[in-house]
């Protein structure tokens, strides 16, 4: 944003960051000559902004994501997994929802799906570029008013849901009977949802070889942003008169320190700023009522030797489905999604841990849950 703002002609800009890094939520650890994404670690063809962003400020090279592979815990009482395709997924999916359902009135019944949700996305919201529809109109929003989840059974497409678990809650974006139906429909643009399920393989979603976090620092960098590290912000005033201007009140060297700024643009999550900023009663009725969750990461070094897995990136989909708090739902071995280590010599555990030759596994692990993981 700060960077639009200055190719939009803008002089005076202040970005107040919490943390004591560029990059928020989009932190990249280098370990073992690696960038190991711990937040937004993949991108696809929608984010069209992004890769601008990366080819202007020489941000790294996109490299194909491997197939990830499917867990799914076996119904016997054995603690044990075993792995299942995407379509395999969409099938057990298929068969919960239209027992006695044979292969071919899957496929057919998932293109549908797919088909329907294209239109349904296209007389909503338009065609667009980018990841971002135009704002919808108030009688698009009032027929939204619902969950992700009661707009795929209201629209008979419910099949959908073994294509939003991977591409949405696995994420890190939430449940879908708990995420609102527009924000489902912007995160998975019926592009990325064919892609996801139609495509043999995920080189739809790619990796950026110097990580994410990289972007923003060079931005910063190039563009001599002042961003201020740990500064969290406590209190927003608003004042309208005798002009409009937001006094930002914000920790700052073990003490509190309030400047003002003419514009304001804010990122935490609404309800989280019910205390800080001086919303009116009608604000605080609407943001009162959200809620967020909590996406925990890791990154862990651990010995192997045979490894059960064919691919390095993984999704655990009970977990995703259970709602247990802190559960692993993702897990990804960077260096070898990137060096594309896959198939049998994977699992034989032929591949080393890292470009430092070292035997070593180090693998991002993803936890969702309503509570901090700790």
């Amino acid at each position: 944003m700060a960077y639009t703002l200055i190719k939009a002609g803008f002089k005076q800009i202040t970005v107040f960051e919490s943390s004591d890094y560029i990059g928020g939520m989009s932190r990249s650890i280098y370990h073992r000559r690696t960038p190991h994404d711990m937040g937004a670690y993949n991108i696809h063809s929608g984010y069209d902004e992004l890769y601008k962003l990366i080819n202007e400020f020489d941000a790294g090279v996109p490299i194909p994501g491997p197939e990830p592979n499917l867990w799914v815990d076996r119904k016997s009482g054995s603690r044990r997994k075993f792995i299942m395709s995407k379509y395999q997924y969409c099938s057990a999916v298929a068969e919960q929802l239209k027992p006695g359902i044979n292969d071919s009135e899957v496929f057919t019944t998932i293109f549908a799906a797919l088909t329907k949700y294209k239109t349904l996305h296209q007389q909503l919201f338009g065609i667009y570029k980018g990841s971002l529809m135009p704002r919808p109109s108030k009688k698009v929003l009032a027929s939204l008013n619902m969950t992700t989840l009661e707009f795929l059974e209201l629209h008979d497409i419910e099949i959908l849901k073994c294509v939003l678990g991977v591409g949405m809650t696995a994420q890190g974006y939430g449940h879908l009977d708990e995420v609102s139906a527009i924000y489902g429909l912007i995160w998975m643009h019926p592009t990325y949802m064919a892609q996801l399920v139609l495509n043999p393989e995920s080189s739809f979603n790619q990796i950026l070889s110097k990580g994410y976090q990289f972007i923003w620092q060079e931005i910063v960098r190039q563009l001599n942003i002042d961003v201020r590290l740990s500064s969290p912000v406590t209190r927003i005033v608003r004042e309208v008169k005798p002009r409009r201007r937001f006094d930002v009140t914000y920790s700052h060297c073990f003490g509190g320190k309030t400047e003002t700024f003419d514009f304001l643009i804010l990122s935490p999550t609404m309800n989280s700023l019910i205390k800080t900023v001086n919303f009116n009663k009608k604000e605080n009725r609407l943001f009162e009522k959200t809620t967020h969750g909590y996406l925990a990461t890791s990154l862990v070094d651990t010995t192997y030797g045979k490894r059960r897995s064919s691919s390095p990136h993984k999704y655990h989909i009970d977990n995703i489905l259970s709602k247990v708090d802190n559960k692993v739902v993702m897990q990804r071995d960077t260096y070898s999604s990137m060096a594309q280590h896959k198939g049998r010599n994977y699992t034989a555990g032929l591949y080393p841990g890292g470009l430092d030759g070292i035997k070593e596994h180090s693998t991002v692990y993803y936890q969702l849950g309503s509570k901090p993981c700790h």
